[in-house]
């Protein structure tokens, strides 16, 4: 089964800092319904909503494994009248329709009984066919009317007007806040006297019906949150960050990140300074450089304005604006129409265009110019209001202060001089970062022509390693061939008995492994095992099963053996299959009924495993988790199926 993503919500978020955020994010353009790309919309009327289109995948993440084979289930087996008649043979024509659900003896699988296509419509669902999945949660609601209608009539009391979810396009339209949406449950279970259990069958089907009936899925932590950042590469870093486990792997070291991240948002600041300075400056100098012709020819002094810029950064800062840009700009076209044209004809043509740029250029050096005087006079006001509040000077009208606002006025002198002290640190400050970002920029051209060395050295060394792998490979092929003719002739001693083809499924091959070898496999399958699999392989099972009941077993019993690498010795029989001799102990301690067996009241942990495939594809994974019985000198499987629980699947 393909893994799942589960939400890992933080319970305590302020509803209120979300609900801001979906503000921020109203003026966005809607994502692609149709693929469930991700793109904050145009803000619900209702504020507990955000119009981000999810897909509807999204619902199955707050269930357990037995309430989806539940959902599925339930869908199947489907059969009446009105709207659940139309979604029923919405659900069959879905069924037919993927080329991957094939149930031996139907021409047709949706006509299958439903312990059959349980399996398979599941796995397809969380292999992206959303028609699939529209289809079968479509019917699961039409087969629970009352359910249904209870959580309308919900809705209808807190004033929310129910959207629906999108089941052809395969999306929820839009999301609400986690804490919103949980307390919206409780209130169904509680309005039903049932028990607030979160894996119970009440509460899944409350959940998904809930989203289903309003159109919304819960939001997952911080997913409001990113949707206001316009960089989608940093909102796939975020979504990728809390679908990950790298949250938990940071543990103490998450106020470091954050605090590294913080630094980062701080020198990009920095750098955002010193890159408007370095351009002010370059306008300003390409003014009284590059156009010296020009304003003499236009009698235009702009030698004034320029130096008070370069003098005064506070003033550079304020009274800059577009002027630069925009003058930069109308001398550039001055200058290609200031000749006079090469004919009547031409110069007819440049004289209108000619005098429109003279007096653009006119215009726009007196707004300059009247821009610049009121920036002066702001600042000048300013800094006499800074003096009086220093000096104790005030107006004549107020009256005398006492005792306690004379204290306060000390008070806010004292703020007043701090405040200055620090802005000519930051001055300092700026003038350091000027300095080392120059250093910077020399060692980055340095480090530049470093790489494009190593860059060249590199491609020699991939010549020279081809060339040698070459000859490698010439070199092994005898001994590769070998080695292969080894292996199966290894292999072949368990098939010349039981030949593969006696061997349909993975239940044949347990049967006659349990009828070869019951003094040395003991089957205790728990009760998470999936016998009938559809690994696609089973003659592999069988070789499996006889390698632990005879080499495994025997290297077990043997106190001389020493060290054995059985995940060499198995792939020197099957190939393509691999030894672990531990499980993970977060997933042991989270999901036992997986992990143990029991035996005549003992019980077993399933600690030794053997497999193949990684994928969620039960036609190619299968994993055999088992025990060594010191007592009893035997090998007790105890799980035969795919891939074991773990958080991530």
């Amino acid at each position: 089964m393909k893994k799942r993503h589960l939400s890992l919500v933080d319970p305590s978020a302020d509803s209120a800092v979300v609900e801001k955020k979906c503000g921020v994010a109203a003026n966005r353009e809607a994502g692609n319904r149709e693929t469930g790309d991700i793109e904050a919309g145009e803000f619900h009327s209702d504020e507990r909503f955000c119009r981000l289109p999810r897909p509807l995948l999204r619902a199955l993440e707050t269930q357990t494994d037995e309430q989806l084979e539940r959902i599925v289930a339930v869908a199947l087996e489907c059969a009446g009248g009105g709207k659940a008649k139309s979604a029923r043979q919405s659900l069959a024509a879905a069924i037919d329709g993927n080329r991957n659900i094939k149930i031996r003896g139907f021409a047709k699988a949706s006509k299958a009984k439903p312990e059959l296509l349980t399996a398979k419509v599941l796995e397809e669902c969380f292999e992206g066919d959303s028609r699939l999945l529209g289809a079968v949660l479509h019917t699961w609601r039409s087969a629970n009317a009352t359910l249904s209608g209870r959580v309308e009539n919900h809705l209808a009391e807190i004033e929310v007007e129910p959207e629906g979810a999108d089941f052809k396009n395969g999306v929820f339209p839009r999301l609400w806040d986690w804490n919103d949406w949980s307390r919206e449950v409780g209130k169904l279970l509680e309005g039903q006297g049932e028990e607030r259990d979160v894996a119970g069958v009440a509460a899944g089907e409350a959940r998904l019906m809930l989203s289903l009936v309003s159109g919304a899925a819960p939001a997952r932590p911080g997913e409001i949150a990113a949707s206001e950042i316009e960089s989608p590469l940093l909102r796939d870093f975020l979504q990728a960050l809390w679908d990950s486990d790298l949250l938990e792997e940071l543990g103490p070291g998450l106020g470091a990140f954050l605090d590294a991240v913080e630094e980062i948002a701080d020198d990009f600041a920095a750098s955002r300074i010193l890159d408007f300075f370095d351009k002010a400056d370059e306008l300003i100098e390409s003014l009284s450089g590059d156009f010296r012709e020009e304003f003499a020819y236009l009698e235009i002094d702009l030698n004034a304005i320029l130096s008070d810029l370069k003098e005064n950064r506070e003033l550079l800062m304020l009274a800059l604006g577009d002027h630069p840009a925009e003058m930069v700009g109308l001398l550039r076209d001055y200058r290609e129409v200031r000749p006079q044209g090469g004919s009547v004809r031409e110069e007819r043509e440049r004289g209108p265009k000619r005098r429109e740029l003279e007096e653009r250029i006119a215009e726009l050096h007196e707004q300059w110019q009247t821009d610049l005087e009121r920036c002066k006079a702001t600042l000048e006001e300013r800094s006499r209001e800074s003096a009086a509040g220093l000096d104790g000077e005030g107006p004549a009208d107020l009256p005398q202060a006492e005792e306690t606002a004379g204290e306060e006025v000390e008070s806010m002198r004292g703020e007043l001089r701090d405040e200055r002290r620090r802005f000519a640190d930051f001055k300092d400050k700026y003038e350091d970062i000027k300095s080392r970002y120059g250093d910077l920029n020399a060692e980055s051209r340095k480090l530049k022509r470093r790489c494009a060395a190593l860059e060249r050295q590199k491609e020699e060394w991939e010549e020279t390693r081809g060339r040698l792998e070459e000859k490698l490979a010439l070199t092994e092929s005898a001994a590769d061939a070998e080695k292969a003719e080894g292996v199966r002739e290894s292999a072949a001693a368990y098939f010349v008995r039981y030949p593969s083809e006696r061997l349909e499924s993975v239940m044949d091959a347990v049967s006659q492994a349990k009828r070869t070898y019951p003094g040395q496999l003991l089957f205790a399958l728990n009760s998470k095992s999936q016998e009938s699999a559809g690994f696609q392989r089973p003659a592999e099972v069988f070789a499996a099963l006889a390698w632990l009941a005879t080499e495994f077993r025997d290297s077990k019993l043997d106190p001389n053996s020493g060290p054995v690498e059985y995940n060499e010795r198995i792939k020197s029989v099957l190939p393509n299959w691999f030894y672990v001799p531990r499980q993970s102990s977060t997933a042991r301690g989270k999901y036992p009924d997986w992990y143990t067996t029991t035996v005549k009241g003992t019980s077993h942990e399933l600690q030794l495993h053997i497999g193949k495939g990684k994928s969620h594809d039960a036609k190619s994974n299968i994993r055999i988790a088992f025990a060594w019985d010191e007592v009893e000198s035997r090998i007790v499987v105890g799980y035969i199926g795919r891939h074991q629980r773990t958080d991530r699947s």
